[in-house]
């Protein structure tokens, strides 16, 4: 009967995802069901307390539950999502080596040989679960700070910023102008697309047709400037792009198409003659559209996404060092109460 109310709850839970998918206000309703979610895994944890496999199962789709949830929201920024998902996914590994560690390793340990490699063993985990959150939570320090970079719009101003020192623009620039050769723009759409990339359909599927994100592009200032931009190989580095393209179901940038770029300042020096110029090198994302619609756009989400997992970063710092207090506990109890059985593993010296 029990398993059934799951089953259950499960449904609704995930009716409740497929309605509020892309839903604006309505973040009220994702937190009663964030809550929802904690309260049904709290009680599963607790009744499946003495079990080794089904406490990581219920953490494990209570956090996919959670992402879930999350990703429903309209002011997700889809890119900044996967690159802290990815140190998310690293320290959940640990956390489950942890568990195990304790479950498995804790009881199995009797002597007292064995109490200076438990405790080793602990610390390397505490210190491996505090680098993910230390590094979590800095991440998301840098990208709260994103509305602070500095803008270039001219290519004078592109210089001067290339100009100064990384530390003070380590976190790139936003530089602002018209993708391509705007004198090239056709009157109707033919062949003047420079970059493209296939959509999501209706029901979630992407199209199959070619698609085409050039490795440089060359971007006209408001002073005329023609700076080289260093392109990008990810649609998730794309944002706001027109509906366009040679096919159906694609985005796309035309020549002379106003853009901001996210990139780091740079210079390109000609081989033969020795000229400088100004170009723009690693590229974090390149958006269609004015700056303000940056800002109220991409910037905004990007700053909300990371308000979210620093905070969450942030309140892992001190659980990290729980992995070394477990392990303290064990190093003491064997010190005390441990047999003196010898190593099994002898060091001779010839």
């Amino acid at each position: 009967m029990r398993d059934f109310a799951n089953l259950g709850i499960g449904l609704l839970i995930f009716g409740m995802l497929a309605w509020l998918n892309g839903r604006a206000g309505s973040d009220h309703l994702r937190l009663i069901l964030v809550a929802t979610i904690v309260a049904l895994a709290a009680f599963l944890l607790w009744d499946y307390r003495e079990s080794l496999w089904r406490p990581p199962t219920v953490v494990a789709l209570s956090a996919i539950a959670l992402v879930m949830v999350f990703l429903t929201s309209p002011s997700v920024n889809t890119q900044i999502f996967e690159e802290f998902m990815a140190l998310a996914i690293g320290a959940a590994f640990v956390w489950l080596l942890v568990w195990l560690f304790v479950r498995i390793a804790f009881p199995r340990t009797k002597a007292k040989y064995e109490a200076l490699p438990v405790l080793l063993l602990s610390c390397a985990l505490s210190f491996g679960l505090a680098v993910c959150s230390l590094g979590a939570w800095l991440k998301a320090v840098d990208l709260n700070a994103l509305p602070k970079n500095a803008v270039a719009t001219t290519g004078a101003e592109l210089a001067s910023l290339w100009e100064l020192s990384w530390g003070k623009r380590y976190n790139g620039i936003f530089a602002v102008g018209r993708i391509g050769e705007p004198e090239k723009r056709n009157a109707t759409e033919g062949g003047d697309y420079l970059a493209y990339y296939n959509a999501a359909r209706p029901l979630g599927f992407s199209a199959d047709f070619a698609s085409l994100l050039p490795s440089s592009y060359v971007m006209t200032m408001a002073d005329g400037a023609a700076v080289s931009v260093q392109g990008v190989a990810r649609r998730t580095q794309t944002t706001n792009w027109p509906d366009c393209g040679p096919y159906v179901f694609q985005h796309c940038l035309r020549q002379g198409d106003p853009v901001v770029i996210w990139a780091d300042p740079g210079e390109l020096r000609a081989l033969g003659s020795g000229k400088q110029s100004n170009a723009l090198n690693a590229t974090r994302v390149i958006a269609y559209g004015s700056l303000e619609d940056f800002r109220a756009g991409y910037l905004a989400r990007a700053v909300a996404t990371a308000r979210v997992f620093g905070w969450i970063a942030l309140a892992f710092v001190p659980l990290s060092l729980l992995p070394a207090f477990l392990g303290w506990r064990r190093w003491r109890w064997l010190r005390r109460h441990g047999t003196d059985e010898p190593s099994r593993i002898t060091i001779t010296r010839a």
